[in-house]
């Protein structure tokens, strides 16, 4: 029997709903719990009724309404040899879905920030998750390489480039790219605050938020603005030269971001980039017009009115009958469904695009497509830094390649602090723990939480850190490694377990409980979409190996029987601690 098949006979047998079955707040109250309704005398019934229907109970223990059960540990290694040997068969899906996950969508303008990092952990974890459990997905990124924001950045360029490549001046491209981004919004800043002077107005005299209103007006005003509007006019008209300059500008920044999709692991299996997809939607809208479902107004902008929603009305064409930015995403959406015919459409996108995908959702259905009801915001919060936001205009955001490189070389001088030793490339394990610490610091927090990174904390050794949880998988497998274990599961003698001190056997015990949880955790994480709940395993199961690895000396145990065993514990900790490392996108590491 599987776990997973004693929850579910457990369920059947006591008229049980899935809430009545959990694990008891304290280990020595038992391994399962379960609430029952009714008198004492319903209670004790039942705990007489299981535990003649289950043989492999150590002991039943009524309290109040609720029955504990302590199972033997022939039982829990007879249920761990199971999963062990078939760790995706514990929790494959019935009947398989496909997915189509759509995250990190990169402006071509800049590199990829710690917010980016958020959103790629978070969309990677959840594909890793579903493909796990049977389903088939597709990883797509939707690259935002046309607009007023990439024309910035081209417009700089075009004054202050002075023919400088990312070559000439070895840099990555898309942080050669993001300086020129930068240095537009300051010197537009520069002739904003010159128009303002020119009128008389001084910030003393108004409120904070009503002179950042004129300040954002002013900047309009200025040349640098009025020359960024002109040149995005002559991409729109396929200008040659302007086009050629867009090319050249946007192979930096994509060949720059690549980069640092393969150093932090991110994997697409199709992208799509804007500049190809801004003008599909128009004919969406001409149809909802026909049918009278959308409407134009008396300046001739269509729109859609969702005020029985409460999303007002929504314009989906201006008036010179130019898109906004919903009439494409409604043509891409049609797109990215015509090319999947996924079963679920997932947008990874922090919420404050909540309102947009709350509207491209009801327009979509308003519309007639079946596919809307099977379209899902995976919204998540935004990453704050101990000094504050991020903020990319300002120049003072934090690029995710700088702080790779930051965790990178603290890592390097924790490993020389600690004297680890590390006989492998040390550049490449540093790198690799410091990604550990930042992806498992985002995992392990609710996406709909506000986090604050702080490099230090992510890289503890001890504690709910990534790091930690590593250490203890590195642990396992040195043992294995001493030991020269062959995974002999046919060898395996459960019922010489019997053979162990009891002091030992509660270590044991406590171990195989906790690598019991894989499959439920698996399973539920995948249902609610909330892999925080493997984050949560990982650490637990860390925590009970790290007490068993102080309490039992595996490698000094001289009976052959016990040691096997012991052994085989081991490797299925390893084993499960790296699948679920391999679902959240966290890289393994061998030394430590």
């Amino acid at each position: 029997m599987q776990y997973f098949s004693l929850i579910k006979f457990l369920s059947n047998e006591l008229d049980l709903n899935k809430t009545d079955i959990r694990k008891p707040p304290k280990s020595e109250m038992g391994d399962l719990s379960l609430r029952i309704q009714g008198s004492f005398d319903e209670v004790k019934s039942k705990a007489d009724h299981i535990e003649e229907k289950l043989r492999n109970i150590a002991s039943v223990e009524i309290i109040g309404n609720y029955i504990n059960l302590k199972f033997k540990e022939d039982f829990l290694l007879e249920m761990i040899l199971n999963v062990g040997k078939y760790p995706n068969e514990a929790v494959r899906e019935d009947i398989p879905k496909s997915y189509l996950i759509e995250y990190s969508a990169p402006n071509t303008n800049k590199p990829l920030h710690l917010g980016h990092a958020r959103n790629s952990v978070l969309g990677m974890s959840l594909a890793n998750l579903y493909e796990f459990v049977g389903n088939k997905v597709s990883k797509v990124n939707l690259v935002n390489d046309r607009g007023i924001h990439i024309c910035k950045s081209m417009m700089a360029y075009m004054l202050f480039g002075d023919g400088r490549t990312p070559e000439t001046e070895k840099i990555k491209g898309d942080h050669f790219v993001g300086d020129y981004y930068v240095m537009f919004e300051k010197e537009c800043l520069r002739q904003a605050q010159a128009i303002l002077e020119g009128k008389e107005l001084k910030k003393e005299n108004f409120k904070e938020d009503d002179w950042k209103e004129k300040v954002e007006e002013a900047k309009e005003e200025t040349l640098i603005m009025q020359n960024a509007r002109n040149l995005l006019k002559k991409w729109e008209n396929g200008e040659p030269e302007t086009i050629g300059l867009w090319e050249k500008m946007n192979s930096w920044v994509v060949e720059g971001i690549n980069k640092t999709y393969d150093r932090f692991g991110s994997k697409f299996d199709k992208y799509y980039y804007e500049s190809e997809t801004y003008r599909l939607g128009k004919d969406m809208i001409e149809k909802g017009l026909e049918r009278g479902i959308l409407k134009r107004r008396e300046d001739f902008a269509v729109y859609c009115d969702l005020e029985e929603f409460g999303f007002g009305k929504k314009v989906l064409l201006r008036a010179d009958g130019t898109s906004v930015y919903m009439t494409q995403d409604l043509g891409t959406t049609k797109l990215k469904y015509e090319d999947s015919k996924a079963d679920k459409l997932i947008w990874v996108v922090a919420s404050e695009q909540k309102y947009h995908f709350q509207v491209l959702f009801k327009v979509l259905e308003l519309l007639g497509y079946e596919f809307a009801k099977n379209c899902f915001h995976y919204s998540y919060e935004m990453v704050d830094l101990p000094t504050g936001r991020m903020k990319s205009r300002e120049g003072t955001v934090i690029d995710l390649d700088d702080l790779l490189d930051a965790l990178k070389e603290r890592v390097l001088e924790i490993i020389k602090e600690r004297e680890m030793e590390i006989s492998g490339n040390i550049e490449e394990t540093a790198d690799n723990i410091g990604k550990a610490a930042l992806k498992y610091f985002i995992l392990s927090h609710r996406p709909g939480s506000k986090i604050t990174f702080d490099i230090e904390n992510s890289l503890a050794f001890e504690g709910k850190t990534g790091p930690y949880v590593l250490y203890q998988y590195v642990r396992a497998g040195k043992i294995l490694e001493k030991a020269v274990f062959l995974n002999l599961y046919e060898n395996l003698q459960i019922d010489k377990i019997d053979l162990f001190e009891q002091e030992d056997k509660k270590h044991i015990h406590n171990l195989l409980i906790s690598l019991l949880q894989f499959a439920d955790v698996i399973k539920e994480s995948a249902e609610v979409m909330d892999q925080t709940k493997i984050a949560d395993l990982i650490y637990n199961l860390a925590r009970s190996f790290s007490s068993f690895y102080n309490d039992v000396n595996v490698l000094k145990e001289e009976i052959p029987e016990k040691k096997e065993i012991l052994l085989f514990i081991v490797f299925v900790f390893k084993r499960l601690l790296g699948v679920c490392l391999d679902i959240l996108g966290i890289e393994k590491v061998e030394e430590m």
